[in-house]
Parts: structure tokens; sequence; C-alpha cells
């Protein structure tokens, strides 16, 4: 054992190291705890410099970083297993302070005794439900993938007031998007709320949606008019066949005249697609035209898309 050493002091290091062992995930949490509060959107490698000029220099790696924001985020807004056992409390907080939103939960059995697995919800505020009686009979419905531990799909569904101006309407969590939990989600839209007839609903090609709707007779003529969202039909070109042939199709899909119209597509049929397994063959105009034009098609849609009360046309819905 030394007692006593009268050289040079080194304990300190001259430079730091990329890493420390005691610059644990917990540490990181702790110290960009109020940051990740004002911002939980913050990318990792934001917040790994951020971790860096406040450690004088050390890097934490990416893994630890990333568990770092989750440890603060659970300090935050709670773990992942409490907030869903939170859920209903909120869910009948919503319908207390809000009189008239509808909220229905559906959960299934457990092997735990008292205990049930959440399957899915749906919930509609009751302002909006009231408000779109006075919106446009236009109904957009999409998906969106949950990016935290338990995954899962968000349905949406707005509508356009006399402003032109987006209207949420109501809103679901779901497993996946399939044809029982769209049908379940646009049953809901329909038990509360709206029976209005005449609707057109807007969305993309999902199968599952196509397949309800052909089957459902109340989202079927006179009841309710499907029609699919040309910036979705582009998106899928654009990624099938390359940004030419999306642009392209999005022209033809906005032209509201006959002939305008079929100047566009005429164009199609010599287009030669430029990516894709479909490269250098002129598919463009067969591929578009297997999708009837009634469903995409602003000058074959009957009016459904296209027309407010002072006969403009909605370009972007």
């Amino acid at each position: 054992m030394i007692t006593k050493y009268s050289g040079p002091h080194s304990c300190v290091a001259i430079s730091s190291t990329p890493d420390h062992r005691q610059l644990t995930a917990r540490y990181i949490a702790s110290r960009l705890v109020n940051v990740v509060s004002k911002d939980p959107s913050l990318k990792i490698k934001v917040l790994q410099a951020m971790v860096n000029e406040l450690t004088g220099g050390y890097n934490p790696s990416y893994d630890k970083t990333w568990l770092g924001k989750q440890i603060a985020i659970a300090t935050i807004f709670g773990d992942w297993d409490k907030s869903y056992e939170k859920l209903p409390m909120y869910l009948a907080a919503l319908q207390k302070y809000n009189p008239g939103t509808e909220v229905h939960l559906n959960a299934v059995p457990s092997v735990i005794p008292g205990t049930v697995i959440f399957d899915q919800v749906f919930w509609a505020f009751a302002p909006t439900i009231a408000g779109f009686r006075y919106c446009r009979p236009v109904i957009c419905v999409d998906g969106t993938f949950l990016t935290g531990k338990y995954k899962g799909m968000m349905l949406v569904a707005v509508s356009q007031d006399a402003e032109n101006q987006i209207f949420p309407i109501a809103f679901a969590i779901v497993d996946r998007e399939t044809k029982e939990s769209w049908g379940w989600f646009l049953n809901c839209l329909r038990a509360y709320v709206t029976d209005r007839t005449g609707l057109c609903l807007i969305s993309d090609r999902h199968g599952g949606l196509v397949s309800f709707t052909k089957d459902e007779p109340s989202w079927r003529p006179p009841y309710a008019y499907h029609r699919y969202c040309a910036r979705h039909i582009r998106a899928n070109y654009v990624r099938r066949h390359g940004q030419l042939a999306g642009k392209q199709v999005f022209n033809v899909a906005n032209e509201i005249q006959e002939i305008k119209f079929e100047k566009e597509l005429n164009k199609t049929k010599r287009f030669v697609v430029t990516d894709g397994p479909d490269k250098g063959k002129e598919k463009l105009y067969n591929d578009i035209m297997a999708i009837p034009l009634d469903r995409w098609s602003f000058a074959h849609d009957g009016g459904r898309l296209v027309r407010n009360p002072h006969n403009k046309r909605l370009r972007k819905l």
C-alpha cells in the first residue's frame, strides 16, 4: 500500500475518453429530462451533442443516449404500461368534461384475474360531432403507425369546413389496418358521428378499406361514394415508376374538363416508365386505367369531390 508519493499528480486524464463507465443511461436521462420535456421529438444525434457539451467532452454511444431518452420520457410522462392502465380514466375524463363525447373501448380477457388486455378504442369529441353537420359532406380517412413500445395504428377521420380548413371528426387506435379494423372504425362513424347520406369518402386504396366499403351498404351509393386520394395515387406511382410518372398521373387526376383530361390521359399512352420493374415500358396508361375513372378523376367523379357552394373547385382536400 502506497501511503505517500512525492511524484507528479496524474489522477486527472490529460484528455477525456470518448465514453465513461459512470456516464450511464440514467445519468444521461437526469441531465436531459428538462430538454426532453420541452421537445420529446429531439433526434438522438442532437441529444448526443448536448451530452457532450454538458459533460465536458464525453461522447455517449447512440444506444446509450437512446435509452437515456426513453428513461427521461418515462420520468416525464410515465412508462408505457402505466399509461395504458390510466387510459380508462382518461377516456372517462373526456366524457365528463366534454358532455356528448363518444368513447368506445374494446378489451379482451386476460389470464391475470381482475385485468383485461387493450384491444381498440374509438373516440369523437362532442364539438366536432356537432360541427360536422355544417361541414361539406366529405370525410377523409387515413392511418398512421404508432412508434412507441406497443405498436399499432391510429385511424383518423377529417372533413373540410366552408373556409377550406381541415376539420377533425374522429380517431381510433387499432392493432393494424385490416378489413375488420377499418370496418369497425367506419361503423362507429356511422353509429356515433353522422347518418348523413351522399357522403364522399376519400382514402387511399388499402385493400381492407376498399373491400369493406364494397360489402357495407351504409358506405355504398346513395349513402356514400368512395373516392381515392390523388396524392396517395401519385405517391404510389412515384414509388413504383419514378417521379415523372407520379407527376403525370397527378396531372391527369386533377383535370376537371373532360377535353383536358383526355389530352393529359393520352400523354400516358406514350409515357415510358423511368424506374422500377417496368422501366423502359409504355405501361402507364393501362396501369392507371385499371382503376375506375370515377374513383380518382375529378372529371368523372360526379361532382362529389370538386364543388363548393360557390361552384369553385376544391383542388386540395
